[in-house]
């Protein structure tokens, strides 16, 4: 499994909180500001606690944030990467939920969730977070990976093999990766007491020339990404190697249709 993503924020954005219903607007205003820069404060601090080891006292900061100013989902965050790295899986769970509660588009929280799932060998829950870390950061090559080692966890031959292929065509070193947490092809055929379909060991064999595959399996691979809702016509096309315009006449031969997906192209950046 690649690392989980664990920089903390300090970030004190979306604060908001209710005043008491007879408050002056002025007396409100400034009682709110307060709150928000001492949870602010408590929440740097807690960062730097952390980042020199001191992991309680950087916890402990992080709940008088929580109690001053409860709608912060970094705090939620930082507090959820603290326990992933001390061990306590559940309640780093527990904090990722939170903050994505208050954040529907937390990549960072998806993707470190699916991490603790991943951890508890709770696959299909850690499948579905990475999932949704790919549609919103199609273009982080190191996240088809993460999610196709997941789908060689669960023995889902096909999944895996599309992601890891997605991986290499996108330059990460997919053999090397494996092999640094696993140390073989063969320990982890020990430790999934099941063999490896031919070829997926092909996948995961270091190679010394650059990984290629046929022009039509490239663009069935991109074909699936843009069926699947992950990636734009504009990302997908670049997956498969061909020019969108090419693509896009193709979408047909696969069932597929382009209507809908010119806002996700702008957004795309091809």
């Amino acid at each position: 499994m690649l690392q989980p993503n664990s920089n903390l924020s300090a970030t004190s954005a979306g604060y908001s909180r209710p005043g008491p219903p007879n408050m002056a607007i002025g007396e409100y205003i400034q009682t709110v500001t307060v709150a928000n820069d001492a949870a602010d404060a408590y929440n740097k601090r807690g960062v730097a606690y952390c980042e020199n080891g001191k992991y309680d006292e950087g916890i402990a900061q992080f709940n008088k944030a929580i109690v001053l100013v409860p709608e912060c989902a970094d705090v939620y965050y930082n507090r959820g990467t603290v326990y992933f790295h001390i061990g306590e899986f559940e309640k780093a769970i527990t904090d990722y939920t939170a903050a994505l509660k208050l954040q529907p588009n937390y990549a960072n929280a998806y993707y470190n969730r699916g991490n603790a799932y991943y951890v508890k060998n709770e696959l299909d829950k850690a499948i579905a977070d990475y999932t949704e870390v790919l549609k919103l950061r199609p273009k982080v090559a190191e996240y088809y990976y993460t999610r196709g080692e997941a789908w060689l966890l669960a023995r889902s031959w096909e999944e895996a093999k599309t992601d890891l292929t997605a991986a290499l065509l996108q330059d990460v070193d997919v053999a090397g990766v494996f092999h640094k947490t696993y140390g073989s092809i063969d320990a982890f055929e020990q430790k999934i007491e099941d063999r490896l379909p031919k070829e997926i060991v092909v996948l995961l064999t270091p190679r010394s020339e650059p990984f290629e595959i046929d022009k039509e399996a490239r663009i069935a691979l991109g074909m699936k990404y843009y069926g699947e809702d992950i990636l734009s016509s504009g990302l997908a096309s670049k997956l498969a190697g061909i020019p969108r315009v090419e693509f896009i006449l193709l979408m047909g031969d696969y069932g597929l249709s382009p209507f809908g997906d010119e806002e996700e192209y702008a957004k795309s950046g091809f």
